[in-house]
């Protein structure tokens, strides 16, 4: 029952964040309409150009995350020499070990972000 009650109040958030895209997109609408009475034509097509510019890069879909960089090999080198002699045995041990690491560190900038920063901007340049 209580997973029932929960559903129905996901579907009816849902149904709500629809009904206020529905009255932004309306909105928009009517801003365009108001522009189009008041500005001359080349500051008209100015701006429906960054429209379309900002629709089309909603619709585009981001570019896959580049590979992940490539891994160092850990090398551990062991050398073991004995030396025995006939009147005393002595035996020994030498152990070299070298290990290197490199660790590579790379920032990228994914393509989200920049698409996200185009959004910002070609909407501030509308708003001018």
């Amino acid at each position: 029952m209580l997973l029932l009650l929960l559903l129905l109040l996901l579907l009816l958030l849902l149904l709500l964040l629809l009904l206020l895209l529905l009255l932004l997109l309306l909105l928009l609408l009517l801003l365009l309409l108001l522009l189009l009475l008041l500005l001359p034509l080349p500051l008209l097509l100015l701006l429906l150009l960054l429209l379309l510019l900002l629709l089309l890069l909603l619709l585009v879909p981001p570019l896959p995350p580049p590979p992940p960089p490539s891994t160092t090999t850990v090398t551990t080198t062991t050398f073991t020499t004995t030396t025995t002699t006939t009147t005393t045995t002595t035996t020994s041990t030498t152990t070299t070990t070298t290990t290197t690491t490199t660790t590579t560190t790379t920032t990228t900038t994914t393509s989200t972000t920049i698409r996200l920063k185009c959004i910002i901007f070609l909407t501030y340049c509308v708003l001018l």
